[in-house]
């Protein structure tokens, strides 16, 4: 499991503006979980939430972060 830590570590600071939004987009396209499932859901409204424009393509956060961890598996 990726830590806050570790995301907020990883994201380029100069493309991450809003931390919040960074740890929810990360946290939502890491989630192991189908779109259907409970915890999917849980990591979408998470996203909303932080300010996410429902596209997952939001400014002021590093875009690729989350790919980082993807590849480390």
């Amino acid at each position: 499991m990726v830590t806050d830590e570790q995301i907020l570590a990883t994201a380029d600071p100069a493309l991450m503006f809003d931390k919040r939004l960074q740890l929810a987009h990360d946290r939502m396209l890491l989630c192991p979980s189908e779109p259907e499932t409970e915890e999917y859901g849980k990591r979408w409204r998470e996203y909303l939430a932080a300010g996410g424009d429902r596209t997952m393509r939001d400014k002021g956060i590093d875009l690729e972060n989350w790919q980082r961890y993807r590849e480390a598996k």
